[in-house]
């Protein structure tokens, strides 16, 4: 099975940039590889490759990640050489200090596009987007056959058709309800493991906390690492509730089905007993019919033999 992580080419590689320190080199890197994937993107989805356009996506977010990250160090680079015991210096810093801001923000944005990419990802690619789509047009096709069945008169059909659809999409259900489950349990350790990360940095921020006029700088790295596994803990908590409300979704229309299954299969029941018990009486007036006009015929032909007698003894006795 692919993954999200498969290799795939781009129109730009952050390699090209790496040595460069001018951030309008980096600014102007970011903006083409932003046009380039989307562009390529895009095309993908155009032409119905949902999941090559999903992975260009993952990919191209990538390398954005990293350019953001390349122009932070550089900012940082140039905040250390600053004397902000000056009042250029201090702007500068300061400067240099919102433009970091403002890129860890835009980093944060795009690792949550980047995981709803991969879940994308993986729900086209576990087969679940395909059992859905065909849960759907079994849905529409056996409404529309037992809607035209019903309308000819032909109710008993009708249930049997419906009661075989039901059947069919409760095995879909049970599928998806599995597919489900499973990646549920990815999201929960996941999540875990993110909450378990968040924990132990916030031990190591706390330490500092209580002497940062030491550790000032390290404070300010940890807090910004902090800052990081948050986002990367809200992230992983959104998943898991996004993926149980999606769970329970599929538990609650597998409950609706078997439901409906058990009454249909009673409803089909009785109808194919009351059909055979039409048939027996209709057995049973056939053969009183039989057996009444056997005896009007057995009647008859008796009389018949009487005059036949009587009409002899007359010719004789002439």
């Amino acid at each position: 099975m692919a993954t999200i992580n498969d290799v795939m080419s781009t129109s730009i590689r952050l390699d090209a940039v790496q040595p460069a320190r001018s951030l309008k080199t980096l600014t102007n890197y970011i903006k083409a590889n932003t046009n380039a994937w989307r562009s390529q993107e895009v095309a993908l989805k155009s032409s119905g490759d949902k999941l090559d356009a999903l992975k260009t996506r993952y990919q191209g977010i990538s390398e954005e990640i990293k350019g953001y990250n390349l122009k932070i160090d550089e900012l940082k680079r140039r905040q250390s050489g600053l004397d902000q015991t000056t009042n250029q210096g201090s702007e500068k810093y300061a400067k240099y200090a919102n433009q970091i801001a403002k890129a860890q923000e835009k980093i944060a944005g795009l690792n949550d596009q980047q995981s709803k990419a991969e879940k994308q990802f993986e729900y086209l690619n576990s087969g679940l987007s395909g059992l859905q789509r065909n849960y759907h047009n079994l849905n529409q096709v056996t409404n529309s056959y037992v809607d035209a069945l019903k309308a000819q008169g032909k109710i008993n059909q009708a249930g049997q058709v419906k009661l075989k659809g039901l059947k069919e999409g409760l095995n879909s259900l049970s599928d998806q309800y599995r597919l489900q489950n499973s990646e549920l349990s990815k999201n929960s350790q996941a999540y875990k493991q993110a909450q378990l990360a968040y924990e132990k940095q916030q031990n190591v921020v706390n330490r500092l906390a209580n002497d940062t006029h030491k550790n000032a700088d390290e404070y300010v790295q940890e807090k910004e690492k902090l800052n990081q596994l948050k986002g990367s803990l809200d992230i992983a908590n959104e998943a898991f509730n996004t993926q149980q409300v999606r769970v329970n979704k599929t538990a609650t229309s597998l409950a609706n089905v078997r439901s409906d299954v058990v009454k249909y299969d009673l409803q089909v029941g009785h109808m194919s007993d009351a059909m055979v018990r039409l048939g027996d009486k209709a057995n049973i007036a056939k053969n009183k019919f039989k057996n009444s006009f056997g005896s009007i015929k057995g009647s008859l032909l008796g009389a018949s033999v009487a005059m036949g007698t009587l009409g002899a003894a007359a010719f004789s006795g002439a």
